[in-house]
């Protein structure tokens, strides 16, 4: 998230707030006409600028410190309003006079991150690199379904788990304990003097580990870089990632774990971002390809090769102080050129057709901490094969998730730049083939460093 972003939310958010019980907009030549009136020219920029007229909202709010040049949150909008017009730098001396006045330590701390922010705002490079670390209990651990699909799919026997159940004669759903950690960084670097053009670029490395069960572990390293440019409200962007997934999850008929499954994907994509007024609208066209190794036979993992497109529109908007809301559409189509042959290919789904609904709600509460609610809901067709019968899956995939995150320096002094947070997710998925029919939950709590690099 830019720094504009960043400011503008939060000046939005109070805005909306100040302005809730306001009856008519002030118009321009009423605001002009009494430029003495501190209250209406007020309220003129923060409806200017609640309705995207930025420069509007400056010349309302510098009518207000002319005629009260003691008032100091109107000098603190103004210089808000000065840092997203690009012109920040303007205001560096006036900030810096404030740090001089006997004020109360909030507005003092205001100002020292104001300076702060335009700082960051001059700076070519903006990173944060984040450490993350947690632990995650899951009552679903082997992905169990209770019944298993025959080659005719006329009789159901007892799902078989061989991964996480060797030897057992009864075998059964697990539960387990995983240990999730991550060392990720993103960021820009601006290209041109006002940033408009850039580079963007992301980096991760995480590791799953699992106290009983194996076909959740994994080890994740990944990367993308991307180029873009800026003109007025419009931001494009084209870029590529890279990722390498090994996993220990792959057994033969000996019932034991043979090798490692590993998997290269490679996306190729293109984002397009509108900002409409306070309404952020993107879309978003990705290609990517899965390549797989690590089995005893070759064949075995072209299987799993496939290229997947698909084309996602979000929307993203305030809806009161301190809430905003997502939605979004996705249409997503994987294949895999050798479904059309064997015996066995198309068992894993892999020529297949999703359209994903989502939606979240992004809550900053007053104390700080923040709440996230997702939901999404998945129908997806795919191509499975039993024997030699050709089967079309349709498989329905709700999933929520909560999430709740605390600052923990509020909590526990001295831990500046760390958060605290937990969670908890449903995935419940209803399919006409019972091999793909199950339900898991998973309760998380993590703990979250943050360390924001500006040059």
């Amino acid at each position: 998230m830019t720094l504009k972003k960043v400011i503008k939310g939060s000046l939005l958010a109070s805005v909306v707030a100040s302005t809730l019980n306001v009856s008519a907009a002030v118009t321009a030549s009423e605001a002009e006409a009494q430029p003495e009136n501190v209250d209406l020219n007020r309220t003129f920029a923060q409806e200017q600028f609640a309705a995207g007229n930025l420069a509007d909202a400056l010349v309302g709010i510098e009518r207000v410190i002319i005629a009260n040049p003691l008032d100091l949150s109107a000098r603190f909008f103004r210089i808000n309003l000065m840092v997203l017009l690009n012109r920040g730098s303007e205001v560096v001396g006036e900030l810096e006079t404030i740090l001089t006045l006997s004020l109360p330590e909030a507005d003092l701390q205001r100002a020292r991150d104001l300076l702060v922010r335009i700082e960051k705002a001059n700076a070519k490079l903006n990173m944060q690199v984040r450490f993350k670390a947690g632990i995650e209990y899951i009552d679903n651990a082997n992905s169990w379904t209770d019944q298993q699909a025959t080659a005719d799919a006329s009789v159901f026997t007892d799902r078989v788990d061989n991964v996480n159940q060797v030897g057992v004669a009864d075998p059964k759903q697990l539960d387990d304990v995983g240990f999730v950690t991550s060392l990720s960084a993103n960021g820009t670097y601006g290209l041109s003097d006002d940033k408009a053009t850039a580079l963007k670029f992301s980096g991760l490395v995480q590791t799953k580990e699992y106290v009983d069960t194996l076909n959740k572990e994994a080890t994740t390293l990944s990367g993308s870089l991307g180029l873009q440019h800026r003109v007025d409200s419009t931001t494009v962007e084209v870029g590529a990632s890279l990722a390498s997934i090994d996993r220990v999850n792959y057994t033969k008929a000996a019932s034991k774990v043979a090798v490692n499954t590993d998997s290269d994907i490679t996306t190729a994509y293109f984002n397009l971002n509108q900002r409409l007024k306070t309404v952020s609208v993107n879309y978003k066209f990705a290609e990517t390809d899965i390549e797989n190794d690590g089995f005893d036979d070759p064949a075995d993992a072209k299987q799993y090769d496939f290229t997947s497109t698909s084309h996602a529109i979000t929307v993203l908007a305030p809806v009161r102080k301190g809430l905003l809301v997502q939605g979004g559409l996705t249409y997503a189509e994987a294949r895999n050129a050798d479904q059309t042959s064997g015996v066995t290919a198309a068992r894993n789904g892999t020529d297949s057709d999703t359209t994903t609904l989502s939606g979240a709600a992004f809550q900053t509460l007053a104390n700080g901490d923040s709440l996230v609610t997702r939901v999404s809901y998945a129908d997806s067709e795919a191509l499975y094969k039993l024997s030699t019968k050709p089967r079309i899956k349709e498989t329905d995939t709700l999933t929520v998730s909560l999430e709740y995150r605390a600052d923990l320096n509020r909590l526990v002094p001295g831990m500046e730049g760390w958060t605290l947070g937990a969670g908890v997710k449903s995935v419940m998925a209803d399919s006409n083939i019972v091999d793909y029919e199950k339900d898991t939950n998973t309760v998380n709590a993590f703990i979250e460093r943050k360390w924001d690099i500006w040059k």
